[in-house]
């Protein structure tokens, strides 16, 4: 993970600072997430009118693809037709080319100008939760976890349940870490979801999103 995060969203330059250290693990949320999340929702990914489409964010019959091309800044990709709040998200990511540290994941909850946002990331066996809140970057959980498939090629499905201030994540159907409750002030309550993939020539295949927003 890179010290300095720096994202750039379809043509939008956003510089988030350096890291502030800030870790908080709590106990279970509940269940993992059924794997028939999709039997009730819409594949997100389906919606192509919504997401960015350039030589670097394409599709084809594999999925949504998404290459970083930048030695600067990550890329990602926002889901522009709605925000979500509380939620069950699954994803399936199959890591197409690897470079540097290989890490590519979910942002959730970003606020309309990209300045406040959570992602959960990967990479080589490794995973990343964080918080972004202006020029402060707050690392929540992190860990290693022999249930990410690692090499390219390799697909990882995975699943986020938000409920509030608690985030409880799973990879491949297996627990990812503790429930992780995150205490710090103001709640980020809602917002936009997207893909991110940090690495210059990283790219990745994204498919199968399913968001089913819970009461």
């Amino acid at each position: 993970m890179i010290g300095v995060l720096v994202l750039f969203v379809v043509g939008v330059l956003f510089s988030a600072g350096y890291v502030t250290l800030l870790w908080r693990d709590g106990g279970s949320l509940g269940s993992p997430i059924s794997a028939s999340i999709n039997s009730s929702t819409v594949d997100l990914l389906g919606q192509r009118a919504h997401w960015p489409v350039s030589s670097t964010y394409f599709y084809d019959t594999q999925g949504y693809h998404i290459l970083n091309r930048s030695p600067d800044h990550v890329a990602l990709a926002l889901y522009d037709e709605q925000p979500f709040s509380n939620f069950h998200l699954e994803v399936t990511m199959v890591s197409i080319k690897e470079a540097g540290g290989a890490f590519y994941g979910v942002v959730f909850r970003c606020a309309p100008d990209q300045s406040s946002f959570y992602l959960l990331e990967i990479g080589r066996g490794q995973y990343l939760f964080l918080r972004v809140e202006g020029s402060q970057v707050h690392y929540l959980a992190s860990g290693r976890s022999a249930d990410i498939l690692t090499g390219a090629g390799k697909a990882n499905t995975l699943a986020i349940e938000a409920r509030g201030n608690a985030f409880a994540f799973y990879i491949n159907g297996k627990p990812l870490g503790k429930t992780v409750v995150d205490t710090l002030k103001p709640v980020r309550k809602g917002g936009q979801v997207g893909l991110y993939v940090e690495d210059q020539d990283m790219e990745v295949s994204f498919s199968h999103l399913y968001v089913k927003e819970l009461k």
